[in-house]
């Protein structure tokens, strides 16, 4: 069966022909699940779950907060095209492009984004990135799986208003593709059951709380047989409800008060834990992350956040290789000229390469650039090499330029030449000592 996972601006995705058929939503195989399917009574409460915020919402946020954490570059072969990208890319703001197409795709499976070309000389280059709302959007495929275009449905003042897009028009992917439906697969839906468990917890606990935190009394009054005057027991009755945190109560021996709600709330931090973590391990969140993980070692606890690294590593692939082809290419007019870096978010892994930088870099102190590029030392942690200049000597692509090079290591010679040893007037002083005592011991002789 073939995957329906394809960029929708490629001219390429339909240069091929394909003998499957694809489902595009649904099934109608018995399981003992729901049956899942592009439901828009559904697919309203996940964005109500992520609105209302929460735990849930905060595993949402979580993924898009690791992929951006350690920010992006724009690479290329050219400079003057890669400032052309930059300087579109800072007019749309692209960490919150990114940031919303990444938390419409876990909530939805799917991210659109809209791409809105320039006028004039800029007809054909898409200047402005319009984020849409998926609960809005329908995607437009053949029975092979091509995607032939987007459409838009918007209901307002009791009017049904719908737009059309060409699939060249929209930036649309899926981060967790399924092979023959082409909305993917929502993170929010996935632990759609666990957040409901959790909210029903939650309210239960709430009204527990109300419940049971005010004690409730028993009051028995007189000895057994004995009828008590019914004004007595209102009386007792009305002065039980008046008490509060600074009452005290006093009675003679034949009134006994007992509280009824003693021992009736239960300790439910170990139910509350349970369900909590079978949210975040169901949205694909390392409880420790949330400062879950109760009953975690240290050990575990390592395990789990570098798995959870590979996966960002990942998707941080996956949302450039899109906006690369879906958005660079089309900017530029060309394939494979400028493209998106996602700088590592596994801070073990970039203690790792300064250490393996440092060593290699301190093999020759004399030139510690002589083997790595000092540009190609700064981009790997992210520092552009155009911002900061060197306070000292700046000899340029020394590398590069052989002359200059030599021309540089003669001057740091001769400095070391010139330049006399701190010790060196010590050193003439001593030796003209030396020098002297067998001059004076030959006169005394």
């Amino acid at each position: 069966m073939p995957t329906i996972r394809q960029l929708a601006s490629k001219k390429e995705q339909t240069d091929f022909s394909g003998k499957g058929y694809i489902s595009t939503g649904g099934s109608n195989v018995p399981t003992f699940f729901n049956k899942m399917g592009r439901d828009e009574e559904l697919i309203a409460k996940w964005d109500t779950i992520y609105r209302q915020g929460g735990l849930a919402s905060q595993c949402v946020d979580a993924y898009a907060y690791f992929i951006l954490s350690n920010g992006w570059q724009i690479e290329g072969k050219s400079p003057e095209l890669v400032a052309k990208v930059k300087e579109i890319c800072d007019y749309n703001r692209m960490n919150r492009i990114f940031r919303q197409y990444i938390i419409d795709s876990v909530i939805f499976g799917r991210a659109y984004i809209e791409k809105a070309h320039g006028k004039g000389a800029k007809a054909d280059v898409p200047v402005k990135l319009i984020p849409l709302s998926p609960k809005t959007m329908r995607v437009e495929t053949d029975l092979r799986g091509n995607i032939v275009g987007y459409t838009q449905l918007i209901k307002k003042d009791n009017k049904e208003y719908r737009v059309d897009f060409k699939p060249d028009e929209i930036i649309s992917d899926c981060l967790f593709p399924i092979s023959g439906d082409v909305y993917g697969s929502s993170l929010v839906g996935r632990a759609f059951d666990d957040i409901m468990h959790d909210t029903k917890i939650s309210e239960a606990t709430a009204t527990a709380i109300l419940r049971h935190a005010f004690p409730k009394y028993h009051i028995k009054v007189g000895q057994p047989g004995e009828d008590i005057d019914p004004n007595i027991l209102t009386r007792l009755d009305s002065e039980f409800r008046k008490l509060d945190a600074k009452n005290e109560i006093a009675t003679n021996a034949d009134v006994e008060i007992l509280n009824i709600d003693k021992d009736a709330f239960p300790d439910i931090e170990p139910i509350v834990s349970w369900v909590q973590s079978r949210m975040a391990i169901s949205i694909g969140i390392p409880e420790v992350c949330l400062g879950l993980g109760r009953g975690s070692t240290e050990a575990s606890s390592k395990v789990e956040m570098q798995t959870f690294y590979d996966k960002i590593s990942y998707l941080q692939k996956d949302v450039a290789e899109t906006f690369t082809q879906c958005f660079i290419d089309d900017i530029i007019g060309r394939a494979g000229e400028v493209w998106f870096i996602f700088n590592d978010a596994n801070p073990m892994d970039e203690d790792v390469k300064a250490n393996w930088i440092s060593k290699i870099m301190m093999t020759n102190q004399l030139d510690p650039t002589f083997i790595l590029p000092k540009k190609w030392v700064q981009k790997q942690f992210g520092i552009d090499p155009d911002m900061y200049q060197d306070e000292d000597h700046d000899y340029g692509d020394v590398e590069e330029n052989q002359a200059e090079k030599n021309a540089y290591y003669q001057a740091i010679n001769s400095k070391r030449e010139v330049l006399p040893n701190k010790n060196d007037k010590m050193s003439k002083a001593n030796k003209g000592e030396k020098d002297a005592k067998p001059e004076a011991d030959a006169e005394e002789d």
